[in-house]
């Protein structure tokens, strides 16, 4: 039945812009007597969400990984929204795993949805402030459960700085509100974040480097079950968009993502004797304390801008990942051994977004 009356959400949705979007094409023509695209959000593939301190969790919290859910980008020349200094957001989406079978603990990934609800207000032309949420809703749960689940929330200030030649810096101060579940086993309390975003377009190429510090501040070290919890993380973010020159309306794009995170120490085992086990054990590879992990990812992906209709911008995106914000990143150490993997089978994706700002 989930399955059913998602499905007829989104055929309606979709029949509701393509009819739209043939309105829009039928008066809408810029000065050269082409047909408007409507201006798009920024650069990026997923749109919201968020990932664990390991990657591929099954709640991962943290949203927003790379900001790609920003939305509309903030100028000061107001392309984005020039008669209105607020911005509502909302997105949807779909993500279903390339493999489906021998996933482990990562078989509720299997496909599930995504939805994200936000906005901002711009307090001058350089600054905004902004906030969202979002909220998992999974095909298997456990007995009793209804696989729906929020994830946290994030409110952020950005200030925008204008470079020669055409850079754009975004500098970006945020914090975790928890609402997740794994936010809520680790004892989070909060997590800011200080960002840093370089922008320029090249012609019909937007290029994004993007670079944080992310801290988090927690009531335990370890989180329910055991696991060590995070105290840092370090991670950057290079992503390419490809304007098509024949249609300005559609994209291309490619992003890497990589990230180091540092844990707490852990109990570890009492002396010889002593009773009872506590606690998870460290590493014993590592006498110097946790060992720093590494997580990575990227993806490619295809994007469509509907044209303006009525003040709403909406794109919608096909992507192959190997992990993303929402779904989480693989580890670079498997069975404690350095490898890389082009392809995971526990993040290895398609996924399906509907972005909508107004």
């Amino acid at each position: 039945m989930r399955w059913a009356r998602w499905t007829s959400f989104v055929v309606g949705l979709l029949s509701t812009l393509l009819v739209a979007e043939a309105s829009a094409h039928a008066g809408q023509t810029d000065s050269k007597g082409n047909t408007k695209s409507g201006a798009g959000p920024t650069p990026g593939g997923s749109t919201a969400g968020g990932s664990s301190a390991l990657g591929g969790s099954s709640d991962t919290g943290v949203i927003g990984e790379t900001e790609r859910d920003q939305g509309a980008k903030m100028t000061h020349e107001g392309e984005q929204h020039p008669k209105k200094s607020w911005m509502v957001e909302a997105s949807y989406e779909f993500h279903r795993l390339v493999r489906q079978s021998d996933l482990g603990g990562d078989g509720v990934n299997r496909n599930f949805n995504y939805f994200l609800l936000g906005g901002s207000y711009d307090l001058t032309e350089y600054d905004r402030i902004s906030a969202r949420v979002g909220l998992y809703e999974r095909f298997l749960a456990d007995s009793g459960e209804t696989g729906v689940r929020l994830d946290d929330a994030v409110v952020g200030y950005t200030r925008l700085f204008k470079l020669p030649d055409e850079f754009r810096l975004r500098a970006q101060v945020r914090t975790v509100i928890p609402l997740s579940f794994e936010s809520k086993l680790q004892g989070l309390i909060t997590a800011p974040r200080v960002a840093l975003f370089l922008e320029r377009k090249f012609g019909i190429v937007d290029t994004l480097l993007l670079g944080y510090v992310e801290g988090y501040v927690s009531r335990y070290k370890e989180a329910q079950g055991g696991n060590a919890n995070p105290t840092m993380r370090v991670a950057a973010l290079a992503e390419v968009d490809v304007t098509m020159p024949f249609h300005k309306a559609l994209m291309i794009g490619a992003d890497l993502y990589t990230a180091s995170t540092w844990f707490y120490e852990t109990q570890g085992l009492p002396p010889s004797g002593a009773g009872s086990y506590y606690g998870s054990s460290p590493d014993p590879g590592f006498t110097s304390g946790q060992p720093v992990s590494q997580v990575y990812g990227g993806e490619v992906f295809v994007r469509y801008h509907f044209p303006e209709v009525s003040g709403f911008l909406v794109d919608a995106q096909l992507a192959y990942a190997n992990g993303d914000p929402v779904l989480g990143y693989q580890s670079s150490l498997h069975d404690g051994v350095f490898r890389f993997n082009g392809f995971y089978r526990h993040v290895a994706e398609v996924y399906f977004a509907l972005n909508a700002h107004y």
